[in-house]
């Protein structure tokens, strides 16, 4: 099975964009999750769903930015703005108990259970935050990566609150918990995360 010329281009983006990351654990989840997407899966054709315009128009904001940054984060800017088109954005599901943050973030799933390509061993997503936005704390299973495409700030039991920059990847094992919140500027990365163990 072939996967539309968008979508191939974005993956090969984000593995680019997580190459450099020096750390052991991180380059054992990239190895997993790209070595599970060397196999394609079913394409699955959804309608599109584009965020609320203000959240948009805080996407295109943080794509330009990121397009100015290395080259890697610039082009993985672009296959990006080429895929979005296609994308289904949605907030966090649960996030109707907390209506200040639903209003003010967007999440898409672009590979797994509900993305374009539907399958059950990785997810490749991206969450976009408003300025000024904290995601909540939280945890989960699978083990993951995120590339970090605009500044913001992230959160891990035992660092407390750091600033990867933009082009760094932050890594999670499994079970950790963290968070992010983004300052003046929206915050947009792409998460990756290895479910199949």
């Amino acid at each position: 099975m072939e996967r539309p010329a968008a979508l191939s281009e974005f993956l090969t983006a984000v593995h680019a964009a997580l190459a450099p990351t020096e750390e052991a654990s991180a380059k054992q989840a990239v190895e997993r999750i790209f070595g599970a997407l060397e196999q394609p899966a079913l394409v699955h054709a959804a309608e599109p769903v584009a965020p609320p315009s203000e959240l948009a128009d805080q996407f295109s904001l943080a794509l330009r930015s990121a397009a100015t940054a290395s080259a890697p984060i610039a082009n993985l800017a672009s296959a990006f703005e080429q895929l979005a088109p296609l994308l289904r954005w949605a907030p966090r599901p649960g996030s109707d108990t907390d209506p200040q943050f639903r209003r003010n973030h967007v999440n898409t799933a672009i590979v797994g259970p509900t993305g374009l390509e539907e399958r059950s061993d990785v997810i490749v997503g991206a969450g976009l935050l408003n300025p000024r936005t904290h995601y909540p704390i939280h945890s989960h299973p699978p083990e993951e990566l995120y590339v970090v495409m605009t500044d913001g700030e992230w959160y891990r039991d035992e660092r407390q609150w750091y600033c990867p920059g933009v082009g760094g990847v932050v890594y999670h094992p499994p079970n950790m918990t963290h968070a992010m919140r983004s300052l003046g500027a929206p915050l947009l990365a792409v998460w990756c995360l290895y479910v199949s163990r």
